[in-house]
């Protein structure tokens, strides 16, 4: 009987705790420290990390790839707690002059060991998400100018006949497609926005809804950046789409179909960071303009306090030593 008491506790508590940590819920990793970023061409030894989110005061840090583990830190920016989407890295610039054509590159979340001091790689040690590393390898290359997709959101995306792209950066003119997602691979185009080179922020595509077959309210799909031919027509099979190290340019975002942008609206903490060291820069879109002032954007996030957690956990938990002694 107690065993059977102590098991609907432990039950009990993964169904408390899993969704405060966002285990299960869409977006996932959104809850927890977590890095996305992609292939990418930078211009000037820029690099842009397409979204993360920290559970407390850190840095992120970008490393030099070295057998598949970070290795020389090559540039850091200080960041708030929060989500925050489209964070720029300057990289070190002797490192860059001297870099090859394609380099791997990894994206870590650092703590802020001594809590507002300089950048210390040896106090300020990574962190963890879920017992693995909060990080992601992505690919860059030197370029004349940038090429980059920042497409996730927080709250996900609402498609009905379109979906919107928060920041894209193209080298000349080409194409921001859409496709959708098959077996976890992009597949068929259902949507493309021609767009002349330069910056682009906040982008509506033109979405083939019919082509989003299924019963599911939740979709994946795939946003990548083409060149163009020279005839000012998509193709699929003319067009090619800009690469790094053979990956292409893109992003893979969450869609909620037949919604709208209000129905995905979430109050989201995008604070402004702050940045250390010479090679450090930032640039955190998506924030409302209240975060200049170095406050909480909009309203405060839906993810839950590390101490609501932590109470949580220790209530269950003592029920859990109690129904053992009995």
């Amino acid at each position: 009987m107690n065993g059977r008491r102590s098991a609907v506790v432990v039950v009990a508590l993964m169904l408390v705790v899993a969704p405060l940590l966002g285990i299960g819920s869409a977006p996932a990793d959104a809850h927890g420290n977590h890095v996305t970023a992609g292939s990418q061409v930078a211009a000037d030894g820029t690099v842009v990390v397409e979204e993360l989110f920290i559970l407390e005061n850190g840095y992120l840090v970008i490393h030099e790839r070295d057998d598949g583990d970070p290795g020389k830190i090559l540039g850091h920016v200080a960041i708030e707690s929060g989500y925050h989407r489209g964070v720029s890295v300057s990289l070190d610039e002797s490192w860059w002059d001297t870099a090859a054509d394609n380099e791997s590159l990894v994206a870590v979340l650092h703590r802020d060991a001594e809590g507002g001091d300089e950048f210390d790689p040896d106090a300020d040690t990574p962190v963890s998400a879920f017992g693995s590393l909060a990080g992601a390898e992505f690919d860059v290359r030197e370029g004349d100018k940038p090429v980059s997709v920042v497409a996730t959101s927080f709250e996900g995306h609402a498609v009905e006949d379109s979906v919107t792209v928060p920041r894209v950066q193209l080298a000349d003119d080409g194409y921001l497609v859409v496709r959708a997602n098959e077996e976890g691979e992009p597949g068929e185009v259902i949507g493309r926005e021609r767009l002349e080179g330069g910056t682009h922020e906040n982008t509506t595509v033109p979405v083939d809804r019919e082509m989003l077959t299924g019963n599911d309210s939740t979709v994946y799909l795939w946003v990548s950046v083409y060149n163009d031919d020279g005839d000012g027509a998509f193709d699929a099979e003319r067009d090619d789409p800009v690469t790094v190290a053979g990956s292409p340019v893109q992003s893979r975002i969450v869609a909620q179909l037949n919604a709208t942008e209000s129905d995905m609206s979430v109050g989201v903490n995008t604070p402004e960071p702050t940045t250390t060291g010479a090679a450090t820069s930032h640039d955190t879109t998506g924030a409302s303009d209240d975060a200049n002032d170095g406050t909480s954007g909009g309203e405060e996030t839906d993810t839950p306090a590390v101490g609501v957690v932590g109470t949580v956990v220790a209530v269950l938990l003592g029920l859990l030593l109690a129904g053992r002694r009995r």
